[in-house]
């Protein structure tokens, strides 16, 4: 079973861009950069999200086994920019509507909430705007179908 690590067990230094863990036990954890989350005052959300070693699923990152008291580090992430969908949704007159889901969905159809990937959790619905217009950040590259 996973357990997620947040708050007060993380802490990120935007100066150095780095981050750390507090104390963990012992025990085998995998590790993912979460850009739909960002710190205050980062700009991660124009990152896409992955998991540790380039990993783009969960079932195929990396263990990392930490044994009692160890440190591990050097576990570093280059993170691509994230490629972002946007456009207007206007009804049959041309003006544009407002409060229209905007949803990305797998090739099969399948919304793409069912499954975690770091860097599509959260990014996978926009809503429009007053002026009809929507973007949805940090979108995968791939194949993708959106849904109105």
């Amino acid at each position: 079973d996973a357990v997620w690590l947040t708050g007060s067990h993380l802490s990120w230094d935007e100066s150095a861009r780095t981050f750390a863990f507090a104390p963990l036990p012992p025990g085998e954890y995998r590790l993912a950069a979460l850009t739909h989350v960002p710190f205050p005052d980062s700009d991660a959300t124009g990152y896409s999200g992955e998991w540790w070693q380039e990993a783009s699923t969960s079932s195929d990152a990396t263990d990392i086994v930490l044994d009692p008291g160890q440190t591990v580090s050097g576990l570093d992430f280059d993170l691509a920019p994230a490629p972002r969908l946007s456009g207007t949704v206007r009804d049959s007159d041309g003006e544009p509507v407002e409060g229209v889901w905007v949803t990305l969905l797998d090739p099969d159809g399948r919304n793409a909430d069912n499954w975690f990937t770091p860097s599509l959790q959260h990014t996978e619905a926009a809503q429009t705007a007053a002026d009809g217009t929507w973007e949805l950040r940090a979108a995968p590259p791939g194949e993708w179908v959106i849904e109105f």
